[in-house]
Formats: C-alpha cells, structure tokens, sequence
C-alpha cells in the first residue's frame, strides 16, 4: 500500500484516485480544495524541489 501512495502522490493523486484509474473506471479530476492538500502533496518532493515550489508561488503572487 506504501508503494500505491507513492506512486500517486507522484501523479497528483490520493490511492483511490489511482486505483480507480488502473481499473479504467471514470474519475473525477484531482482538485485540491484549500492549501492544506496542495501542502500534502508538496510534502513530498525534496528540499530542492519544495523550496523551488515555494518560489514558483512568490514569482506567481508579484
């Protein structure tokens, strides 16, 4: 199961949405709903790549 959430943490999904993607069913796209789940997700890539995020959304607010 560790494994399932890797995979789609990494795909910018929960393990259901990939489950239900692997099994060719219809899904509703992901969208998080409040910071809190896009910070879940972030949580995640490494420190290069967190710190990176971080600046795409400054750069975004100016």
């Amino acid at each position: 199961m560790h494994n399932l959430e890797k995979i789609a943490t990494s795909a910018g999904m929960t393990t259901e949405e990939l489950i239900i993607y692997v099994q060719g069913e219809e899904a509703a796209t992901y969208a998080p709903k409040v910071a809190e789940d896009v910070l879940q997700v972030a949580r995640h890539l490494d420190k290069k790549q967190f710190k990176r995020l971080i600046k795409l959304m400054v750069d975004d607010l100016s």
